[in-house]
């Protein structure tokens, strides 16, 4: 029973080590996505400015608090989604091109008489 128990405690020391890794690597690339942004547009310096002082959140937790991160979230997905759909409409396509070409291809073959193996040689 104790071993369980240490164990499930080691498995959600290593869940949260994960989490907060992937938030420090989330964080980053914002970060560089910021400043990056910010030197290619000016203009973009006032949008990233904190509006409030008092609060002691990063720009990082600010942006993800916003419904932005949600919604381009959904996007990529419906963009993946499409994308996906797209390639299999374009395989299933293309067999069908394939299938009735070769129908074709027999229709007009099946009155030619077989040749001997003579005219073959």
């Amino acid at each position: 029973m104790k071993d369980s128990k240490q164990r499930s405690n080691q498995r959600q020391k290593h869940a949260s080590a994960l989490i907060s890794k992937g938030r420090r690597k989330v964080n980053t690339l914002f970060s560089k996505i910021k400043t990056k942004l910010s030197h290619s547009m000016p203009w973009l310096n006032n949008w990233f400015k904190h509006q409030d002082k008092d609060q002691n959140r990063t720009f990082v937790d600010q942006f993800s608090a916003k419904p932005l991160t949600f919604k381009l979230n959904v996007f990529l997905e419906a963009l993946k989604s499409l994308i996906l759909y797209g390639i299999s409409i374009g395989l299933i396509m293309f067999a069908l091109g394939l299938g009735i070409g070769a129908g074709y291809f027999a229709a007009l073959m099946k009155d030619e008489p077989v040749p001997s193996y003579q005219v073959l040689k």
